[in-house]
């Protein structure tokens, strides 16, 4: 689903009337900061160790605290003014619900020590999946037995992470504008209503909140033809008609699919077997209506409708709500002033010094089995017979003998290897990278033969994202809000690249969605325009060189909104698919068939000590920084569980 670290805007729905509510709301908000600091260096190793068994794998499945799922999912109905009260006090039974379990990683009681690490926890990825994961960690204290009686307080566990890169953010990229230094996001970049967890942090880091520009009209092009609109796309009213009872029977349909278990609906199979593109073929009659949903598809997936499990898109509905318009439309409202990425360079600014390790990526992980001899002191026999258990005898010499007996522990920890050629050892790994990056880590033993298939089958879309900067927002002088669909045209339908008509590759397939991205009003006197090229589209132009990508998009740019479009003073870029880290964007999808043929292993979250994060492990907000936090979330509430007390 549209990448967390990817939302966007959907052009098609009408911006939330009380959107200006959440504005007073959030300048009104306490957004004082909590304290850490920053970065680097390396602690000493640990050496003793011998690898694990290959089949001795125990896999949990996923937990996803229903207590955040049910927050996001439970706001859906209600209005965006109440957006920001409940991120700022979330209901009581938010806060009671407990954590999810987990399973330490070994079995040794409360009595015996635990053998030495580098570190408690290593995380691996610093978007804001890992970076709240950091968070989360540092700022909750593993339990202490003994903190109600002793005077020094429970220590949190300690924490390394881990980032490839050169920078934070993951896919949230901010940029500037060469004049004026404004925030040019890259990126993520919208939140909406039902998106609680993301808004609370933002205002914790003392972000700063505004509303996408929506004022006057937008455009629909269709065969060529630009038409102005407010409120509903100005589709022909049989189209209309068609849209509005596919919608409707999405909507149904997603009520029987369980968000977080979607192979569990009696329907399962059958919505597995088809695309979402075959299924718009086969239940919308108009060809308008089939290529204007095709577009919505691409607005929220980044991918090609004939690309996506029905299954999967159904279960995102039932997610947020069980209505297509939670996803559509209403996600996309909001922006941050500094810009989404600011999020994780704040986080990472308040790491403790030594946490944070940019540049450094993990090559291998591996469990290792570790053996402790423990001391065991049983209660002395009361009658000075023979321990029938033990076979020792009582008395004095019993006792001796009881006092000299050992018992072999063994517990697993992970050593974790490096680019650089440093090794840690750590009690749990989290890993919060985008899915298809986990296959260039080499784990012994290897993962269970199911994970490991599935996230073969667990491709990243693909997205070409540009902000065009003019030295004034033109199109709001002829009374647009700079949103406008493109419905990509077909063979004969306009002029291509060659300016000839008929051509099989019009310019304006190029871009499929533009918005507004100017910075808040008053801020600078620079317009800002986003558009995007998705899917199939992104990949045909991420081949071609960047000044022809630029040609393409002005010309575009210009049938839809005048020549001064030609004429820009600032040009950016992303192509997200070859991102090294991030191997697209927005996130990931599910093709038709993997949900009900690997199942259960979708919704595995751990192997053992091993815990997986990221936006494409919740199943509530997938493919949104939401949903990002959300994980990132429930990973350390189980690592915390699991770890050992401190006596």
């Amino acid at each position: 689903m549209a990448c967390s670290s990817f939302t966007l805007l959907r052009p098609w729905k009408r911006f939330s009337s009380s959107s200006s509510d959440r504005r007073r709301a959030s300048s009104s908000t306490d957004r004082s900061p909590s304290s850490f600091k920053s970065n680097s260096k390396l602690p000493p190793n640990l050496s003793h160790s011998s690898s694990s068994p290959v089949g001795s794998h125990s896999l949990m499945s996923n937990q996803d605290d229903q207590h955040y799922a049910s927050t996001s999912s439970s706001s859906s109905s209600s209005s965006s003014s109440s957006f920001l009260t409940r991120a700022i006090s979330p209901p009581l039974a938010q806060s009671q619900a407990p954590l999810p379990t987990a399973p330490p990683p070994c079995t040794l009681d409360a009595n015996h020590a635990q053998p030495e690490v580098d570190t408690d926890v290593i995380i691996v990825g610093a978007g804001l999946s890992g970076l709240t994961c950091a968070k989360e960690l540092l700022s909750s204290p593993r339990s202490h037995r003994s903190h109600l009686s002793s005077s020094t307080p429970p220590a949190p566990p300690k924490v390394l992470l881990f980032e490839a890169s050169d920078r934070v953010g993951g896919r949230t990229l901010d940029r500037q504008t060469r004049q004026g230094g404004d925030t040019l996001e890259m990126g993520g970049q919208w939140i909406g209503p039902g998106q609680e967890e993301v808004l609370k942090l933002s205002l914790e880091l003392g972000l700063t909140t505004f509303d996408t520009y929506n004022k006057g009209s937008s455009l629909y092009r269709f065969k060529g033809v630009n038409k102005r609109y407010t409120g509903e796309v100005p589709c022909g009213i049989i189209a209309k008609v068609d849209l509005y009872l596919a919608i409707r029977k999405l909507n149904r349909l997603s009520r029987k699919v369980p968000s977080d278990r979607p192979w569990l609906s009696p329907m399962a199979k059958s919505l597995d077997q088809v695309s979402v593109g075959a299924w718009i073929d086969d239940n919308l009659r108009t060809s308008e209506g089939r290529r204007l949903f095709k577009v919505a598809v691409l607005g929220v997936y980044a991918e090609d409708a004939e690309m996506i499990s029905l299954l999967d898109l159904l279960a995102s509905i039932s997610g947020v709500g069980g209505d297509v318009d939670q996803i559509l439309g209403d996600a996309q409202t909001t922006r941050f002033v500094e810009g989404p990425q600011s999020m994780s360079e704040k986080l990472a600014e308040r790491l403790p010094p030594g946490v944070l390790h940019l540049g450094e990526s993990i090559l291998r992980i591996e469990e290792q089995i570790l053996s402790q001899r423990s001391e065991t002191k049983p209660e002395p026999s009361m009658d000075g017979c023979q321990d029938k258990e033990s076979g020792q005898g009582g008395g004095e010499e019993g006792r001796r003998r009881r006092r000299n007996s050992s018992n072999l522990k063994t517990f697993r920890i992970y050593k974790v290897t490096t680019s650089k050629g440093n090794s840690f050892t750590a009690r749990h790994v989290v890993l919060t990278m985008p899915r298809p990056s986990l296959s260039k880590l080499t784990f012994q033993p290897p993962l269970p033969a199911l994970t490991s298939q599935l996230l073969q089958h667990q491709p990243m879309a693909s997205v070409i994202k540009y902000n065009i900067v003019y030295s004034r927002p033109f199109w709001r002088e002829n009374g647009l809000n700079g949103s406008s669909v493109v419905v990509p045209q077909e063979v004969g339908e306009g002029r291509g690249e060659d300016g000839k008509e008929g051509s099989p590759i019009s310019n304006s397939n190029m871009i499929q969605l533009t918005s507004d991205n100017s910075p808040p009003d008053g801020r600078s006197t620079n317009g800002v325009l986003v558009a995007f090229t998705l899917g199939s589209n992104s990949r045909r132009y991420s081949s071609i060189s960047p000044d022809q990508r630029k040609r393409s998009v002005l010309s575009t740019l210009s049938e839809i909104f005048g020549e001064e479009s030609m004429e820009p003073i600032q040009f950016e870029e992303k192509v997200w698919s070859q991102d090294p880290f991030s191997m697209g964007g927005y996130g990931t999808y599910y093709p038709p068939g993997v949900l009900t043929g690997f199942a259960d292993a979708c919704r595995v979250d751990r192997v053992r000590g091993i815990h997986f994060a990221g936006d494409a492990t919740s199943h509530v907000w997938t493919g949104y920084m939401e949903g990002a936090i959300l994980s990132a979330k429930r990973a350390s509430a189980q690592v915390i569980q699991a770890l050992p007390t401190q006596d």
